[in-house]
């Protein structure tokens, strides 16, 4: 038997749909819509909400506000979720999240390689 490390598998992205999924004690699916979107010179916003969720979680909201700052960008997540079992949600929040907690490291690492590429504005 072959162990993988993948965890997180983006099965497809669309501009309108996303699904994904992540594996914590067996393989489990997230689809996701994408709406809202509102594009200025001042910031980029769209939401993201669940339409197929893992855990029996009844409400999955993620807000994605993108901004310039300085001579870079700032992200801001905001994640509205709900749980049928209130217990339950303090379980599930931080397997959800990690995903979106991870991309703080990645990015980093992302746009530092990034720097190197001249062709890259």
């Amino acid at each position: 038997m072959v162990l993988s490390l993948e965890r997180f598998k983006m099965i497809f992205f669309g501009k309108k749909k996303c699904v994904c999924s992540f594996w914590f004690f067996g393989w489990k699916t997230i689809n996701v819509v994408h709406e809202k979107y509102l594009i200025s010179k001042d910031h980029l916003y769209f939401e993201d909400r669940g339409t197929e969720l893992p855990f029996g979680l009844i409400l999955w909201q993620h807000q994605h506000i993108v901004k310039p700052y300085d001579n870079g960008t700032v992200i801001i997540d905001t994640v509205l979720m709900d749980d049928s079992t209130p217990i339950k949600k303090f379980w599930i929040y931080p397997i959800m999240i990690f995903p979106i907690f991870i991309r703080r490291f990645t990015y980093r690492i992302w746009f530092y390689f990034l720097k190197g590429i001249k062709d890259i504005k």
